[in-house]
């Protein structure tokens, strides 16, 4: 035997040892309350209460209701956990050794990444190495021809799979990527609160916050040390505070709870969300807050009768909200005292962001009922408003609308070619077949005008007050067009 190799065997036996503690490590921070808790995280998970108020707590494993965006990935999770199982089985068996470490990681990680998808990809980074190394024992147990074989087989398979998998990856994300996870650079638009992030800069909001559930994760990263934020919005970071989390959610219920979970914490802002289903209902209606700035995404408010009063009496917002119906505004058209005042919010609304879409939307709406003195302020409103809704179903009647708004002020190709557009992304609209009909009445086309009227009829009722005014169009049309066929 050569000079050192039995200091190197020695040296193998100390590392085993070592590698042995290592994989007890675990198990001995039963020892320690928080080691505990620790431990037992992909189990404690789904003991918190009330975790379905969370919609990414759901059950994820429901078929055939299961979204076919995520079908990989379970399908990932069973095959590489079926291998795992398989081959330590058959090693269990045929060498009697056991794999403490491998076996952990499918008890514990196994568990959590069952009820949280996202924690799948995980799962199989950590099991994948001892797979292969499984794999490779088992391969000495298979039958060969001869020397080597089997190895050489798995091998050959192995380098396969890899290459396969890799090639599927590449060709998936290139050729198909999905409308949910569109892949890019920056941030998301319209998914994080970048807006209020800057809202709360511009002002020196500083200090903690009562945010979203949603929006924790974006703020640490976008304002913090200057905000401290009360829900992370990656639950890993409240899961061993339950009482928190109850607390939270109770305050999205209760005026009440809001108010004892902001005094105890010492918050005079509010971050929330905007959206329907994320809102907290009662907030709009309380006095003790006052909403500060708002956009289709998110809301500011801050505490009345602090420090933020001359902010409050300079920024309110109280006639003006986060409403997708716009219709609301229509109401305050009959005081114009209160009408001024709702449009000069509008206006601070799109100074405070100027991708505020909904303000840009109420103006255009508000500019419209003013009459023709405001068709310039309409139109302006109308262009930032289809800059913003590119891609979404309400692109097409902003098209119309700004056609409408560029006939009114006599830009008459630039309204036909809005109304084109228009109809393209949405051909049951009619406000841009009025906008053709009138145009080729102005051009004397009464052929084009005569086609754009009969449309419209059979769209509209008999009963229908508009019914009428169209049909006389439509026969002037039709006697000129009449009119121009005999010349």
């Amino acid at each position: 035997m050569a000079p050192g190799w039995g200091r190197l065997r020695l040296d193998r036996q100390r590392l085993r040892h070592l590698a042995f503690a290592v994989a007890c490590l675990p198990f001995a921070s039963l020892l320690n309350p928080q080691g505990a808790h620790l431990l037992l995280f992909p189990f404690r998970q789904n003991h918190m209460t009330r975790l379905t108020w969370f919609p990414e707590w759901k059950p994820v494993w429901y078929f055939p209701n299961f979204d076919p965006t995520w079908l990989d990935v379970p399908i990932v999770f069973g095959l590489v956990l079926l291998a795992f199982v398989t081959t330590a089985v058959l090693l269990l068996v045929w060498e009697g050794r056991f794999d403490p470490v491998g076996w952990g990681i499918v008890l514990f990680m196994g568990t959590y990444a069952i009820f949280r998808l996202r924690a799948i990809p995980h799962f199989v980074l950590a099991v994948l190495p001892l797979l292969a190394l499984a794999l490779v024992r088992v391969a000495d147990h298979l039958p060969s021809e001869g020397p080597g074989a089997p190895s050489r087989w798995l091998q050959r398979m192995g380098a396969l799979a890899c290459l396969l998998a890799l090639s599927v990856s590449i060709v998936t994300q290139a050729f198909f990527p999905s409308s949910r996870n569109p892949h890019g650079f920056g941030v998301r638009p319209n998914y994080f609160p970048e807006g209020a992030a800057a809202f709360l800069g511009r002002h020196q909001l500083d200090g903690r916050l009562f945010n979203s559930y949603g929006f924790g994760g974006y703020l640490i990263w976008r304002r913090w040390p200057a905000n401290q934020v009360l829900i992370d919005g990656r639950y890993d970071g409240i899961l061993f505070d339950e009482a928190l989390l109850e607390a939270y959610i109770q305050a999205h219920e209760s005026p009440g709870a809001l108010d004892r979970i902001t005094a105890a914490y010492n918050v005079d802002i509010l971050v929330l969300d905007a959206r329907a289903n994320w809102q907290i209902p009662y907030i709009s209606g309380q006095p003790g807050w006052a909403r500060v700035y708002w956009d289709p995404l998110a809301e500011v408010y801050v505490r009345r009768g602090g420090r933020y009063a001359d902010l409050i009496a300079m920024h309110e917002y109280r006639l003006t909200h986060p409403e997708t119906n716009l219709t609301y505004l229509a109401a305050y058209r009959r005081d114009p005292a209160t009408w001024a005042r709702a449009l000069t919010e509008l206006r601070r609304a799109v100074e405070d962001n100027r991708e505020n879409v909904m303000a840009w939307l109420g103006l255009a709406q508000e500019y419209r009922a003013a009459g023709p003195a405001a068709v310039e302020q309409r139109l302006e409103a109308l262009t930032h408003a289809q800059a913003l809704l590119a891609g979404t179903p309400l692109l097409g009647t902003v098209h119309a609308e700004r056609a409408d708004a560029l006939l009114r002020l006599g830009r008459v190709e630039e309204a036909k070619v809005a109304a084109r557009t228009a109809l393209r992304l949405d051909g049951d609209l009619l406000l841009p077949r009025y906008i053709l009909a009138a145009v080729a009445e102005r051009r004397g086309a009464w052929a084009e005008a005569r086609d754009q009227l009969r449309t419209i009829l059979t769209y509209l009722r008999p009963d229908d007050p508009e019914a009428g005014n169209v049909r006389r169009r439509l026969e002037a049309a039709e006697r000129n067009a009449g009119g121009e066929s005999a010349r």
